[in-house]
């Protein structure tokens, strides 16, 4: 969500905005954990030997359709340039 998005929430629902100033400051002083916990289930889901693998989404896959997603849209944007 960028910026501007937020100042027009602020603008046209204070209270969901409100709640979302909340959830970003939990974000923020929690960061280090939550990159922590976020790195370990990356592990979990690229180790088809762990035991919670199963429950993991399959992040290999998930990298791979996102890298020929970000390369279609850069070979959009230099077509239409």
């Amino acid at each position: 969500m960028s910026e501007l998005n937020f100042e027009q929430i602020r603008k046209t629902d204070e209270k969901y905005w409100r709640l979302l100033e909340i959830e970003r400051g939990y974000c923020r002083k929690h960061a280090e954990q939550i990159h922590e916990l976020a790195y370990k289930l990356y592990k979990f889901g690229c180790n088809s030997n762990h035991v919670l693998h199963h429950t993991c989404c399959d992040f290999t896959l998930l990298e791979k359709i996102y890298r020929n997603y970000t390369c279609g849209m850069h070979e959009k944007r230099s077509t239409e340039t």
